[in-house]
C-alpha cells in the first residue's frame, strides 16, 4: 500500500464571498501545516445497571491548526490580507477556503469558513523568514483530489535583507524582533441547527472577530538606555520592520508603548535587554500597516 509523501502534499487558499461557502483555491507554498478537523467522543452519564460504559456520542467539531509559510513575494499579499493587516487593520476579517490535497493517494479535504486567528513574524540574524499563522474554521467537506501539484516558484525575502527603524531612525542594535497579531476570534459560534448529512452537523455557524491586538518583543544589545527609558516614562514610540529584496515587505507600527522588563545578566559576555511592546491606533494611524512595495 502506497504511503502519502509530504513532498506531494499541496494546499490552496481562496477568499470566500459568503462565509463557509466553498470557492476555488490557488496553490500556495508552505513549510508545515496542522490545520484539520477534530471530533471528541463524549461519554454519556447514563446508568444502566452495570459498570460497562454505554455507547459514546460525537461532540462538536473543531477545525483549527497552525500553518507555517515562507515570507515570499508571490503569496505574501494574500496572507497579509487574510490576516486583516494589509493597509491597516481590516474592518471585516475575510474568511477563506483551505484545501489540503494528498495527491499521491488521491485524498483531498476542503476546510470552509477559515479565518486567521493569529499571525506572527520574527526577524533575527539567521534562519528562514516565515509567517506563522493560526487558523480556525467552520467545517470540513470532502472533495475530489486535484492530482499531482505543479512546482511552485517562490521569491523569498531573506533575514539578511531586514532593517528596523525605531521612532523613525534606523536601529542596528536589535538582535531579534517579533510581531504578533491576534484577531481574537470568538470560537464558540456553535448553534442548534439540524442537518441531514453527518458532515454538516456540529460545525461552527459563525466565527466573529473581536478587537485586534498587536504586540511584540524586541531584543537589543544593551549599549544605551534610550529604548529602555521609554518604558519607564511610557513614551510613545514606533516600530518599522522591512525586508528589502526585489520588492519590499514592510510592517509598520506607527504607535507603540513599551513594557518594562528586568535586565538580566546571566553570562560574562554581552548584556541584552528584551522590551515588550503593544501597538495601538491613534488619529489616522492604524495599529499596524503591512504591505509590499
Amino acid at each position: 500500500m502506497a504511503q502519502a509523501f509530504g513532498v506531494n502534499h499541496s494546499i490552496g487558499v481562496g477568499t470566500e464571498v459568503t462565509y463557509a461557502t466553498a470557492v476555488a483555491t490557488s496553490t500556495v507554498p508552505f513549510n508545515s501545516i496542522t490545520v484539520g478537523q477534530t471530533i471528541e467522543p463524549e461519554a454519556p452519564a447514563t446508568i444502566t445497571g452495570t459498570r460497562e460504559p454505554v455507547t459514546p456520542f460525537l461532540g462538536r467539531k473543531n477545525v483549527s491548526g497552525d500553518l507555517v509559510v515562507p515570507a515570499e513575494a508571490v503569496t505574501a499579499g494574500t496572507w497579509l490580507t487574510l490576516a486583516g493587516i494589509s493597509g491597516g487593520v481590516a474592518a471585516i476579517l475575510p474568511s477563506f477556503t483551505l484545501n489540503r490535497d494528498y495527491t499521491d493517494i488521491a485524498v483531498a479535504q476542503n476546510f470552509l469558513g477559515c479565518k486567521v486567528g493569529t499571525f506572527s513574524i520574527s526577524a533575527s540574524t539567521q534562519g528562514e523568514l516565515v509567517f506563522n499563522i493560526g487558523v480556525v474554521g467552520a467545517k470540513e467537506v470532502s472533495i475530489a483530489s486535484g492530482g499531482a501539484p505543479s512546482p511552485i516558484t517562490v521569491t523569498p525575502w531573506l533575514m539578511s535583507e531586514g532593517r528596523v527603524s525605531i521612532a523613525g531612525s534606523a536601529n542596528c542594535g536589535i538582535k531579534e524582533l517579533s510581531i504578533e497579531v491576534n484577531n481574537n476570534l470568538d470560537e464558540d459560534g456553535y448553534t442548534i441547527c439540524y442537518a441531514a448529512a453527518e458532515e454538516d452537523r456540529g460545525n461552527r455557524s459563525s466565527l466573529p472577530e473581536g478587537i485586534a491586538s498587536v504586540t511584540g518583543t524586541m531584543t537589543l544589545i544593551f549599549e544605551n538606555i534610550t529604548e529602555y527609558a521609554k518604558a519607564a516614562s511610557f513614551t510613545t514610540s514606533s516600530v518599522l520592520m522591512e525586508f528589502v529584496g526585489a520588492s519590499t515587505l514592510s510592517i509598520d507600527l506607527p504607535n507603540v508603548k513599551y513594557g518594562k522588563s528586568v535586565i538580566e545578566v546571566s553570562t560574562p559576555a554581552g548584556v541584552l535587554v528584551s522590551i515588550p511592546f503593544t501597538a495601538f491606533a491613534a488619529g489616522v494611524d492604524s495599529a499596524i500597516n503591512a504591505g509590499i512595495a
